[in-house]
């Protein structure tokens, strides 16, 4: 017998559900985005450890349920919901290497592999229910280097992250129109249906 969810987590979801049908269905919004990091090495190992414990050990078989129960608390009224790919984190300190290096090329960094992505689940979600896209903004967060393979740490005189994880409040004002044509290229800016 499983005890996935914990009480904490299933409180965790009520509350969720709760913000949900009162803040949404007040809002009323078109559209919806749900972005969802990639968890890190060390949520990932306390994930791994807590399901384990619980005796259930597919996280991408929980990820869809939990995933699946929150859509159909948001696709009310034919909203549509964006799924953003968790974000590529990077190995290293590029801010801290460009203090030292002599070339900025000596600051690319490679993405993070071991980054636990919901990519998979994301794209299971949209087949599954109406309304529901997924994007990428790899390209965006994650321009690459000179060296291939690896993310720039400079992107027009602009540092791309403030730390492996984030993006520097800069370098976010510049993708603005790359932002656009990725919505555009999804079918995301078409009018909407009245």
């Amino acid at each position: 017998m499983s005890n996935w969810p914990s009480k904490n987590q299933l409180r965790c979801i009520e509350g969720q559900s709760r913000l949900y049908e009162s803040q949404i269905d007040a809002l009323d919004p078109d559209m919806i985005f749900l972005i969802k990091r990639g968890l890190d090495r060390n949520q990932r190992n306390r994930l791994s450890s807590s399901m384990r414990a619980a005796g259930d050990g597919d996280p991408a078989k929980i990820a869809f349920e939990f995933g699946g129960a929150t859509l159909e608390l948001l696709e009310a009224d034919g909203r549509n919901i964006v799924l953003v790919e968790a974000i590529q984190e990077v190995d290293g300190d590029q801010r801290r290497c460009l203090a030292y290096a002599e070339y900025v090329e000596e600051c690319s960094a490679a993405p993070f592999s071991g980054a636990d992505r919901l990519d998979d689940v994301y794209a299971q979600l949209a087949d599954t229910y109406d309304n529901v896209t997924v994007i990428d903004l790899d390209p965006l967060m994650c321009p690459e280097s000179v060296v291939i393979g690896r993310c720039a740490a400079l992107v027009d005189a602009v540092l791309v992250r403030r730390d492996a994880s984030h993006i520097s409040s800069s370098y976010a004002g510049l993708i603005g129109e790359g932002l656009v044509e990725i919505l555009d290229d999804a079918g995301l800016l078409d009018p909407l249906d009245s």
